[in-house]
């Protein structure tokens, strides 16, 4: 038993390093270089852009990854190898095609940008499906090379973008680096791209997943894409510098709960009602602590960071950080709720979610603005965590082989 909670918290503290790494590259050199080199309006085009990217990227890539996660078991009982690099495929196409479409209504970018778009979106969804390989064997320490390679080529591409000004750069050379090393120390590239006969119910978990996991990651990004046609991209530019310090700890705490998720999905671990209670009380001191820290040292921080965006973003800061910090409690129960509960509440969920979200953005920000979203976005979170708590402690006694305590 203490050999185990050793290497539970041997591979968060892995895992955290390594979002630290990633995320603290993004979010100290790469966006800080964007915004004080381009214009507020341009920086604010630039963030709805790579939220879109993320969007699409996290819904396809990262659900193939956790459907992989989830159904590995299954292959191996059946020794049976397939689905996923079709999956891959399909996955790579259907993102080409979303983009193709929302440039069209949106962005119009020209054919060469557009392209660079699609082709850095599109590397990002191989990179994180196959990075599932390091999940599946729970190796965080190849998980950690991998994010130290991911940041190398981040820095590189932004040396490229002082010459070049062209941002998609940055994020082919990081994935095309990254990708090459995932080749080299795993075999999930090299699998086939057969269907097997678990494609059927495999492909139905993948759609639940996605139509679930678009719905929550475009609540993540929505503040961009609502601010932008509404209020206009200044406006997105000045949010997002508020939200900074939240948005970046909920990128660092997203890869925990995917290592949470490995060992939950592990037939060894033993989940009960009062372990459960007692994880949520766990996750929600974390909050309240991480949420202090960032009362204590937002202005030093933002500030340097964002010194052009700084002063617009200051009146916000607060309540756009408190709104984020619910965010990431909500992540962590609900990655419980994921495990336990039926695949359709994870579309129920996130539908009201985003219905509630896209709703009380619409009332409270023309009367209200930036004001009003924020308001609107702490609601939602707030009634998220409340539902998936509920479903997840319902389902937990129901689970066979789960122990009802």
């Amino acid at each position: 038993m203490k050999n185990k909670i050793t290497s539970i918290l041997s591979d968060f503290f892995y895992n955290i390093i390594s979002s630290l790494i990633s995320t603290g590259v993004i979010q100290l050199v790469l966006y800080p270089t964007l915004a004080n080199s381009l214009s507020t309006d341009e920086y604010g085009k630039f963030l709805t852009i790579i939220s879109i990217i993320n969007v699409i990227t996290l819904s396809l890539g990262n659900n193939l990854a956790t459907t992989r996660l989830i159904k590995n078991v299954d292959y191996q009982d059946k020794k049976i190898i397939g689905d996923f690099n079709f999956l891959l495929l399909l996955s790579v196409l259907v993102n080409y095609l979303i983009l193709y479409i929302y440039n069209n209504i949106e962005f119009r970018l020209s054919f060469i940008e557009f392209n660079y778009v699609a082709l850095a979106s599109s590397l990002t969804i191989i990179r994180t499906y196959l990075s599932v390989a390091y999940r599946l064997r729970i190796d965080y320490k190849k998980n950690l090379i991998l994010n130290v390679i991911l940041a190398i080529g981040f820095i590189l591409g932004s040396r490229l973008f002082a010459n070049y000004n062209y941002w998609p750069v940055i994020y082919i050379i990081s994935n095309v680096l990254a990708i090459i090393y995932i080749i080299l120390t795993s075999n999930l590239f090299r699998e086939s791209f057969k269907l097997t006969i678990n494609f059927r119910n495999t492909l139905k978990s993948y759609l639940f997943l996605i139509l679930s996991g678009f719905i929550g990651n475009l609540t993540t990004y929505l503040d961009k894409i609502i601010i932008y046609p509404v209020l206009g991209a200044a406006s997105v530019s000045v949010f997002s510098v508020a939200s900074f310090l939240g948005k970046s700890l909920a990128l660092v705490v997203t890869p925990v709960t995917s290592v949470f998720l490995s060992y939950l999905c592990n037939n060894s671990f033993s989940m009960t009602k009062k372990l459960y209670k007692i994880l949520n009380v766990v996750f929600l001191a974390l909050a309240i602590m991480v949420f202090l820290g960032c009362l204590l040292f937002q202005k030093q921080i933002t500030s340097f960071l964002y010194p052009t965006v700084y002063e617009k973003a200051e009146s916000y800061i607060l309540i756009a950080n408190f709104a984020s910090i619910l965010g990431i409690l909500s992540s962590f129960n609900g990655t419980i709720t994921l495990k336990y509960a039926p695949s359709y509440w994870q579309v129920i969920i996130s539908t009201i979610k985003i219905t509630l979200y896209i709703l009380l953005s619409i009332i409270l920000m023309s009367k209200y603005e930036l004001y009003g979203f924020a308001i609107a976005l702490i609601i939602t979170n707030s009634f998220n965590i409340i539902l998936n708590f509920f479903v997840g402690y319902i389902y937990l006694g129901k689970n066979q082989g789960v122990k009802n305590v």
